[in-house]
């Protein structure tokens, strides 16, 4: 081979699947073989030199395994591939692929794409993790995409995005001017239910209250009209979920005095126990 690779060179002649085989052929290592032949378009030669040196093989060739096995439609191990890689957008577009596959094993893939979706939520990527909730959520039941959608709450909370975390969790009916937000609804989910949402908003006020952010004017305005939301739609509602002290503690770290005093006002009214009366 090596004498082949010297007379299409010498006759440069090198832009043939013909060449690249013999390159191929005439390295002396797995990781330059890979590369020759992924040029020659034999997928199936990558995957089987992979599979012999797997642990020879680096990442950069890696890459090149992972596309030949989705061109030969092993969709469960290029996924696999991508994401030991960090390739998330790869990753999360075959997964897709890979839930609509009939044999593959549905509940250990449900299993596996929940744990990357936490995983993209705790690094942040979370318009990947949101391309991934869409995906999952159609194969859960109602209390489980719940808690997806709570988990990508809090993701979106950590990393600062409050106005998506507010708009996700808003009541369909808020009375905030839709100029400032508009109410946003999770794909699949739909409307939430009168305990749904006030579950979604426990989780926005919890995180709130018991780790405060540093906000900006603007999120500070906004964030005050929403805890003010949350006190209009009556106590019976939000207090299922939500602690006197947790919603009075959100509202006075956001809003002015003049707005929280209603609050407080109201909750005179109600039959509160003694430990909630302490604001």
């Amino acid at each position: 081979f090596s004498e082949a690779v010297y007379w299409w060179e010498k006759a440069e002649n090198i832009n043939t699947n013909q060449y690249y085989l013999a390159k191929a052929q005439s390295c002396n290592n797995s990781t330059e073989r890979i590369s020759w032949l992924e040029k020659a378009g034999e997928s199936e030669k990558v995957v089987a030199e992979y599979e012999k040196n797997r642990d020879r093989i680096l990442d950069r060739e890696k890459k090149v395994v992972a596309r030949a096995y989705e061109k030969l439609g092993n969709i469960k191990c290029a996924t696999e591939l991508y994401w030991s890689l960090g390739e998330y957008d790869a990753a999360v577009r075959l997964f897709k692929e890979l839930l609509k596959k009939p044999g593959e094993n549905l509940e250990e893939n449900i299993e596996i794409g929940q744990d990357k979706y936490k995983s993209l939520i705790s690094q942040g990527r979370l318009d990947l993790a949101y391309e991934l909730f869409k995906t999952l959520i159609r194969v859960k039941n109602r209390e489980e995409q719940i808690g997806l959608a709570i988990l990508l709450l809090e993701g979106n909370m950590r990393f600062g995005k409050w106005e998506v975390a507010v708009s996700y969790s808003l009541d369909m009916n808020s009375k905030i001017d839709e100029k400032i937000i508009k109410p946003n609804v999770f794909p699949k989910i739909g409307k939430l239910s009168s305990n749904e949402l006030c579950q979604l908003q426990a989780v926005v006020v919890k995180e709130f209250t018991h780790n405060p952010p540093e906000t900006t004017l603007p999120e500070k305005q906004l964030l005050t009209k929403y805890f003010l939301d949350i006190a209009e739609r009556g106590f019976e509602n939000w207090s299922k979920k939500i602690l006197v002290t947790e919603l009075g503690s959100a509202l006075e770290r956001t809003g002015r005095l003049i707005d929280i005093l209603p609050f407080y006002e109201n909750l005179e009214k109600q039959n509160l126990a003694p430990k909630d009366r302490q604001f």
